[in-house]
């Protein structure tokens, strides 16, 4: 075990960014040339979204213009560290084609869109579109493609820590509404008055657990 390996391994920060920085680099190697410039990297997506690209989200402050620089974002799901290291990849070079496409290209004007310039960088790089262009593409992996060739090596050694902690928020508690002169019951959220004029009872429902 090296010393750097070992102070990644004491600071679960440097290890979980440090994975990060390195899964990027060795894509940027194996997928782009190193054509890509450094972007930041984070893990602030949220939603059903895997992942998002942020163009010009990030601006280094300085007392000259060479010290000041603009910085694009790459932003994963945490969610995804609870899934294959395979998954985290696909979704992170994914992403790097929307930072190429940002370079190199003409990005769409929506951010979900994806034109026929971005379906075709994904096939090169080894991750086929479902179609040509459209909002939301799911994507493949090439058999023998150049992701393909490149993952293997990546899950060795990049995101050895996964997340574990499940979401703790409960469902709301449906209550069952029920009037005690007609028998009509429905079931809500909450435990606000409710008053049953179903047949002109005009009285107040009584309140209880659906399994009760």
């Amino acid at each position: 075990m090296t010393a750097a390996t070992s102070t990644l391994e004491q600071h679960p920060n440097l290890e979980l960014w440090g994975s990060y920085q390195l899964a990027f680099e060795h894509f940027n190697e194996r997928l782009f040339d190193k054509q890509l410039p450094e972007c930041i990297l984070t893990f602030g997506c949220r939603g059903a979204c895997n992942g998002i690209f942020k163009a010009k989200a990030w601006s280094r402050e300085g007392n000259t213009l060479r010290q000041q620089k603009m910085f694009h974002e790459i932003s994963l799901n945490p969610k995804l560290l609870k899934q294959t290291n395979d998954q985290i990849f696909q979704t992170l070079a994914r992403q790097m084609v929307h930072l190429w496409q940002q370079i190199y290209g003409t990005p769409p004007g929506l951010s979900d869109y994806c034109n026929m310039e971005f379906t075709g960088k994904m096939a090169q790089v080894g991750l086929p579109c479902e179609k040509m262009y459209g909002r939301r593409l799911l994507h493949t992996v090439a058999e023998g493609g150049k992701y393909a060739n490149a993952c293997p090596e990546a899950m060795q050694h990049f995101f050895p820590l996964k997340g574990l902690i499940e979401s703790t928020k409960q469902p709301p508690t449906k209550l069952k509404y029920f009037c005690p002169s007609c028998g009509f019951n429905f079931l809500a959220q909450g435990g606000g008055k409710v008053t049953c004029h179903t047949y002109d009872c005009n009285v107040p429902m009584s309140i209880q657990k659906p399994d009760e």
